[in-house]
């Protein structure tokens, strides 16, 4: 057995992050003094489009991560789920589509004015009902689903608003 104390603290470490430490390559040195063979990568490039399809999940953002994913994908379909009432209260994001969430064909609504293919991002007062559509989209086969919470905050952002 090797003396090193590098050596007893990478086996060691290994062994208990993956409960093997062959698998690390801790095996000892053979008496020979050849070194144990690298173990196998392997290299994935893009998760198969049907486990994509079948693990679709909807992904909370904050604010501010909100505003450099929108800043950096111009293809987002930005929406506002809040009610009319509400938008004229405080403005809403410039590049939202508005669809109320309490419509009772939101969902319809959703399909008619959304592409399935692109990233939707919706916020509503505080991502309560933003959550909720998300999980309606993702039901209906929408593959890229973000619920980044509520307006204001997003407007605290810097994000591009119009006036109530």
């Amino acid at each position: 057995m090797p003396s090193s104390p590098r050596f007893a603290f990478a086996c060691t470490l290994g062994g208990l992050l993956v409960l093997g430490g062959s698998l690390l390559g801790c095996e000892p040195p053979a008496a020979s003094g050849a070194q144990p063979a690298d173990p196998p990568v392997t290299e994935v490039t893009a998760p198969s489009p049907d486990l994509a399809s079948d693990t679709t999940e909807v992904v909370r953002l904050s604010a501010q991560a909100a505003r450099a994913y929108l800043e950096n994908t111009p293809d987002a379909q930005v929406v506002d789920v809040r009610t009319a009432e509400e938008i004229a209260d405080t403005g809403t994001l410039a590049a939202a589509k508005v669809l109320d969430f309490r419509s009772p064909d939101f969902e319809e609504q959703a399909v008619a004015a959304l592409d399935p293919e692109r990233p939707v991002v919706l916020f509503c007062r505080s991502g309560n009902r933003a959550g909720q559509a998300a999980e309606h989209l993702v039901q209906r086969g929408f593959a890229s689903v973000f619920n980044v919470g509520g307006f204001e905050d997003l407007a605290a952002t810097g994000l591009p608003t119009t006036t109530p």
